[in-house]
Order: structure tokens, then sequence, then C-alpha cells
């Protein structure tokens, strides 16, 4: 019986097909058509986006209704810079500083109803819940975010260092406040002593998030309310800060705060201002924001 055809063919008939064929083979237009279907593979890999990176300023919320905005990672020179008016030495001298990684930075500072959600106490001197919690001292919050992150299972929460705290308020400026140097463009963005010449009896805080926010987003971050950081203070660390994520000294006696409040002038709602308190201390000019740590 002969043999099936498929048999009968010549092993020199079955070239591998990326291989130049002889004129008893096959047409030799197999090679150009791998590279056709290669080319035509690689560019729709190629078409595929990348994935979406965050928006600086881009809002999220926990589960209290808390707003947050994205803070990217990123460079900028942090302390008195050329323009900055009333610099005291330990404002100096102005050195670049990296934040090697993003976060979330509450969109406003803490208010009161957020306080006491938290806690169910109810500590400011000028009272309403859409206005920012004062008269709280560093190791009050400490006992707040302890309790805040129990309530939402995860240890995300803490005070920004004073690093983090003037890089998310200047929102890529290199000027004195997050819009530019003009202090006649201030009271679009803070509750500040220009405000409030009679000082408590006329004045005092005001709800948060209903002056201009900066570039990503975030409210307050002149006046209305100092604002812890995690930073103790040292005359002397900016010029031994590193430059990666600073932290401040190990050890202190006071806490920075930042921003400048209600009663503050307008030199001390500049961007790299710093104040300074003891831990224990409660005062109606000062209150915080919260960071939030992307996982």
């Amino acid at each position: 019986m002969p043999a099936p055809l498929f048999l009968q063919k010549s092993r020199s008939a079955f070239r591998c097909p990326f291989r130049p064929a002889s004129s008893r083979g096959f047409p030799a237009v197999l090679p150009a058509l791998a590279s056709a279907i290669l080319a035509a593979a690689f560019v729709a890999a190629a078409s595929v986006p990348a994935p979406a990176q965050p928006v600086p300023g881009s809002g999220t919320s926990n589960g209290l209704g808390m707003r947050f905005a994205h803070v990217p990672a990123g460079s900028f020179m942090m302390g008195a810079g050329p323009t900055f008016q009333g610099q005291a030495d330990y404002e100096r001298p102005s050195h670049r500083v990296t934040i090697t990684a993003a976060f979330h930075m509450s969109v406003t500072p803490v208010t009161q109803g957020q306080w006491k959600a938290v806690t169910g106490t109810s500590p400011s001197f000028f009272k309403g819940g859409d206005r920012p919690v004062e008269n709280v001292s560093y190791n009050d919050i400490v006992r707040f975010l302890a309790a805040l992150n129990s309530l939402e299972g995860r240890d995300n929460y803490r005070l920004p260092t004073e690093a983090e705290w003037e890089y998310a308020a200047l929102a890529g400026s290199a000027s004195r406040y997050c819009f530019g140097d003009a202090e006649t463009e201030l009271a679009g963005y803070a509750w500040y002593g220009a405000d409030h010449m009679e000082g408590v009896r006329e004045g005092g805080t005001r709800p948060v998030g209903t002056k201009s926010p900066n570039a990503w987003g975030l409210h307050d971050v002149h006046g209305n309310v100092f604002e812890w950081t995690s930073d103790w203070f040292a005359e002397d660390y900016y010029a031994k800060s590193p430059g990666n994520d600073p932290g401040g000294p190990l050890s202190g006696t006071a806490r920075v705060t930042r921003g400048g409040s209600w009663g503050s002038d307008s030199w001390f709602c500049q961007a790299a201002a710093r104040n300074r308190e003891d831990p224990d201390q409660r005062s109606m000019y000062t209150g915080f924001r919260l960071l939030r740590i992307i996982r």
C-alpha cells in the first residue's frame, strides 16, 4: 500500500518558514509576514496608556468625610528666599529639600465638628462646627491621631513635618505666598490680622475653606490658625538639615507651628515663616491639619 501523501513529501519540502525557501519549498513571503505581525504587536503594546498618575490636588476622603488632596513628590527651596520679609536667622538659609514620597494632605485644617466626631469634646474658644479646632496642644493632637487611626483601622494619619507642610502650602510656588509675592492679594487667600484689627472682639477664626485654595487645592494655608507640625524647633536646624525628607531635630523643648493665624500680620502668614510653641500649650490661635500616608 502506498504511503499516505503527507509521508510521501520530501523532508526538504518542509523547511522552517523563517529560512529562505527554495523554489520547491514555501514562498518567501512568510518571513515578511512574521515581521509584520511582530511589528503590529509592538505598536499595539506601545499604544496602551501607562497607568494614570494622581493629579496634584485631586480629591479623596475618609470614612468621617474628611477631604484630602494629593500632594506629589518633588523638590523645592525651603526657608526664607530673597523676597521674604521680616526674616529671622532661624528661617535661613534657603535650602533645597526633596520630598521623596507623595502623600495626602487634608484640604482644610481639622474642624471642630471633626474633632468632636473623634473625641467627643469641644475645646475651642471660638465655637462653630465648620471653624478650625483650636485651643488644642500638640500632645492633645497625638491622642486625637491615635483615636482617629483606631477608628479607621489603619495607622495612616499623622502631623506633617515642617518640610512637608511648607512644600504642600507653596504648591509649586517659589514666592512668599502660595499665589506669589503681592501682599495685596493675601486677603483673597487668608483670614489674617488685616481683617481683625479690633482683635478677638471683632475677629477670631472663620469657617474653613471660605478663601481661595492654593494650586493643589489646600485652603487656609495662610492665616485662620497656626498649624502644628511634628518637628521639634531648633534655631540652627536649617544649616544642617538633610536634603531628603528632613524630619527636624531629634529632641527639643518646643514644636514648630506654621502658617499664621487670624490675628497675625501678613509677614507671619508667609509660607516660610516659623513659629514655636510648647507641646502642652493651648492657644486660640493654633490648630492643625492632617497628613495621610499613601499605602
